[in-house]
């Protein structure tokens, strides 16, 4: 069996190409508004067992008559055109239509595209990876790409999920799959994919958001002390996300000019670069300046020590 064959095997649980061979010849319809140039070929429609059914269509070449109209010539070589595709499809034309089963398109995205450091940061790689695994793949892996339909995909997230924004995160991962797949040539360029037509509605949220006033972040900070203390005061301060400022090492901290470098993040131990680009920024500490000269002064701060580290063995928080 050539490669490519065992790749249509593998991606679509078993379909084969059918090779046909046709020559139809090519008619004038003058029974609508328009006169154009048809014919009637025979294709092969996938069927959800994975079988391929013969079935004939019509296809429509363009005008006979009128403004750019073509010649019965022009048209048959049109008509050839088509049917190289039909008589002899080749594996990626194939597999554009659709048949490739999505878990199998899912394993693909894990392997090329999650597991790839640089493409995708690890708190998202891990959130992605468990809604595939708990959720999406044991719920449409069987089903081919042409095969997922929008309304039960938007019946699926309304039933199973009560957060918008998990309804939201299981629609993206299914979409960035289609278009993934559209890149590799496993979905027909340019065409919709049923994901983008499925609706979660108007953003909303569980429990009311509330912005603390003064008086009320006040009453909060009095009850907390450091290093969280600390913490909190800097994201305040300064904007800083909390992954920012506990990825913060004393090196990136200017305490004669009052301000915080921040170059790399902390999730669960995990060192890496800032969300975004322009997310490497320096930021002005205000009136933190004197609380961080008396940790720094405390502790003999060493440049390459983390300014939030545990105590047991001196790595960072979080």
């Amino acid at each position: 069996m050539r490669s490519n064959e065992a790749i249509l095997l593998t991606l679509t649980g078993g379909l084969k190409l059918t090779t046909r061979v046709q020559h139809p010849k090519v008619h004038e319809r003058r029974d609508r508004k328009s006169h154009c140039w048809i014919f009637r070929a025979w294709v092969h429609q996938l069927q959800t067992d994975g079988t391929a059914k013969p079935v004939r269509k019509f296809f429509t070449i363009g005008p006979s008559r009128g403004e750019n109209s073509l010649t019965k010539k022009e048209a048959e070589v049109e008509r050839d055109r088509i049917l190289s595709k039909l008589n002899t499809p080749t594996v990626q034309h194939a597999l554009a239509k659709g048949p490739a089963l999505f878990s199998e398109v899912a394993k693909m995205y894990k392997e090329s595209h999650l597991s790839r450091e640089d493409q995708i940061s690890k708190p998202t790689r891990i959130k992605e990876e468990s809604h595939l695994d708990l959720h999406i793949i044991p719920r449409w892996g069987k089903y081919r790409l042409s095969e997922i339909p929008p309304k039960d995909v938007e019946d699926w997230l309304y039933q199973t999920f009560d957060s918008w924004w998990t309804r939201h995160a299981m629609r993206f991962i299914m979409a960035r799959i289609y278009r993934k797949a559209e890149e590799w040539g496993l979905w027909e360029e340019g065409k919709r994919s049923p994901i983008e037509k499925v609706k979660i509605g108007k953003k909303w949220y569980k429990r009311p958001r509330q912005i603390l006033s003064m008086e009320q972040t006040v009453r909060v900070l009095s009850r907390l002390e450091d290093p969280i203390l600390l913490v909190i005061e800097t994201c305040i301060a300064t904007g800083a996300r909390i992954s920012e400022v506990l990825g913060l090492q004393w090196k990136h901290i200017d305490l004669l000019g009052g301000t915080i470098r921040i170059e790399q993040r902390q999730w669960h131990q995990d060192i890496d670069e800032p969300k975004t680009d322009t997310s490497k920024r320096i930021l002005a500490m205000s009136h933190l300046v004197a609380r961080y000269k008396v940790k720094a002064t405390e502790i003999n701060a060493n440049p390459e020590a983390w300014v939030f580290g545990q105590r047991r063995d001196g790595g960072p928080n979080g």
